[in-house]
């Protein structure tokens, strides 16, 4: 069976979170690889007002869960 890799991305003015979960083929339930939450940056009352503050937080928000769930997120 093929596993399927699912990502999710919560911005928010006072943090980041990411998820990652694992869906593998033929089955209708996703096990949780790792959850993860950082202060956010670059978001004010809800608008991104630093696009690359930004851009740099998810980045280094992605690379922990990359090295935590030892899997690789495709952009």
């Amino acid at each position: 069976m093929k596993a399927q890799l699912i990502a999710g991305l919560d911005i928010g003015t006072r943090s980041l979170k990411m998820a990652l979960a694992r869906r593998t083929e033929g089955r209708a339930s996703l096990e949780s690889l790792g959850v993860l939450d950082e202060p956010s940056a670059g978001v004010r009352k809800g608008t991104v007002v630093s696009p690359e503050e930004l851009a740099g937080r998810i980045a280094a928000l992605r690379e922990r869960l990359e090295h935590m769930s030892a899997a690789s997120i495709e952009d």
